[in-house]
């Protein structure tokens, strides 16, 4: 990527989107206690609970500290 700009303002040339993960130290646990094998369930319990609709969000406790008055807002690319 090389920045083009007039000294001000930088503008980035062919700019690619970094892409960030997400994971859950206790989606794992839970996962894991639970038996799931499949890639693709856990994969799809990831994609859920990244967008806020964690499966276990009832027994867990990193999830009962988070501020539930606050919206998610997730990066559009």
């Amino acid at each position: 990527m090389i920045p083009d700009g007039n000294g001000i303002v930088e503008i980035a040339v062919n700019k690619q989107v970094k892409e960030r993960g997400f994971n859950c130290m206790q989606l794992i646990r839970f996962l894991t206690d639970k038996g799931v094998k499949d890639w693709n369930k856990w994969h799809e319990a990831h994609l859920l609970a990244a967008s806020g609709q964690c499966e276990f969000a009832v027994v867990c406790p990193v999830y009962a500290r988070t501020n539930k008055n606050r919206p998610i807002q997730l990066k559009l690319f």
